[in-house]
């Protein structure tokens, strides 16, 4: 089985848009890969977030909830989906989907010979909205760009 953790911290918004994406790349991906799924999103916040995972999980089967009313931050929310998880192989995007559902299946297959697997933000399909300096920052935390 694949486990997605989404975690999501008062993104009620995107949430919906989101699981809808991810199913659909997930589904066609089962057929392809010949492996269930589940989706997990990890929330936390006061947001209208459980309404709306409520109403999607009686429509969807292979969707989960693990919400917690502790602030839990981004790291606490994956490991806390993490926990629920059922899979043997485990990836995480974002409920911003700033790496595209599209590399699921290239981040999948990497497990196979890698323990970890770290998407970029800085892929093609990626969108990303920060400030001049987040993206500043950002690249002076990674190899992008460098020329060695």
């Amino acid at each position: 089985m694949i486990s997605v953790i989404v975690p999501a911290y008062k993104e009620a918004p995107l949430v919906e848009p989101c699981i809808i994406l991810l199913r659909e790349e997930m589904e066609r991906l089962k057929k392809e890969l010949k492996e269930p799924y589940e989706i997990i999103l990890s929330a936390e916040g006061d947001d209208e977030t459980p309404q709306i995972m409520n109403r999607l999980m009686k429509k969807y089967k292979n969707l989960k909830f693990a919400y917690s009313r502790q602030k839990l931050g981004k790291g606490g929310g994956i490991e806390h989906g993490f926990s629920k998880s059922k899979g043997e192989k485990i990836i995480f995007m974002d409920v911003d989907l700033s790496v595209h559902p599209s590399y699921a299946k290239e981040m999948i297959n990497l497990l196979d010979s890698f323990d970890i697997v770290v998407a970029s933000r800085y892929t093609p399909l990626s969108k990303i909205k920060r400030s001049g300096m987040r993206i500043f920052l950002g690249y002076g935390y990674s190899d992008v760009g460098a020329t060695d």
